[in-house]
């Protein structure tokens, strides 16, 4: 589908509403939910060398996909982003080494993360990019990208901290209180009966 849209010029684009339509996201779930069950099934293991390879070569089509111009070939990002982390976490399973704490704590806190990057990611980052130059674009890319993942985990922190772990506890309490409601009558009138 995406891709007839884009032989009739409509523009698929990061934040257009087909880059973020189900249709165009759904492979990425499927790709993750068919790694955890064919992980499950399989005895055999990829050699580590195959994975970076593979690691490499999808992290390379991804970014060509981006900058080659063709509106519709976005739209194949997420799912070869999401081949690519296949690889890159059997890389972290393989190695411990990879597994820094300060990694682990970005993934336990990622969800904020992905809930309020954009705010650093393209206002704040993009706003700075219009008016601090640097030597050459690849220099600026790495800085901004490292500005905006250190923002944003800051704020997740505080965002874990403050909104996620209160509301995970209100909403247990909620639920721990209509479940004795819903439970409770049943058990009355189950007695009742005896």
């Amino acid at each position: 589908m995406i891709y007839f849209l884009g032989q009739f010029n409509y523009n698929i684009s990061n934040n257009n509403f087909i880059y973020f339509n189900i249709i165009n996201q759904l492979p990425v779930f499927l790709i993750g939910m068919g790694d955890f069950f064919l992980k499950r099934q399989l005895t055999f293991q990829i050699n580590w060398k195959l994975n970076f390879l593979f690691f490499v070569f999808f992290m390379i089509l991804a970014i060509y996909l981006g900058y080659s111009g063709v509106d519709y070939y976005f739209s194949f990002i997420p799912l070869i982003s999401s081949l690519s982390f296949v690889f890159l976490i059997e890389l972290f399973q393989k190695f411990d080494f990879l597994n820094q704490k300060i990694l682990i704590r970005i993934g336990q806190v990622s969800f904020s993360m992905y809930l309020i990057h954009f705010i650093f990611a393209q206002t704040i980052t993009g706003f700075l990019a219009t008016r601090v130059v640097f030597i050459n674009g690849t220099i600026s890319l790495l800085i901004f990208y490292l500005f905006s993942v250190l923002i944003t985990f800051g704020f997740s922190l505080l965002s874990e901290r403050y909104i996620e772990k209160p509301s995970v506890k209100y909403g247990k309490k909620i639920i721990q209180k209509l479940d004795h409601r819903f439970t409770a009558p049943a058990i009355t009138q189950n007695r009742k009966i005896n």
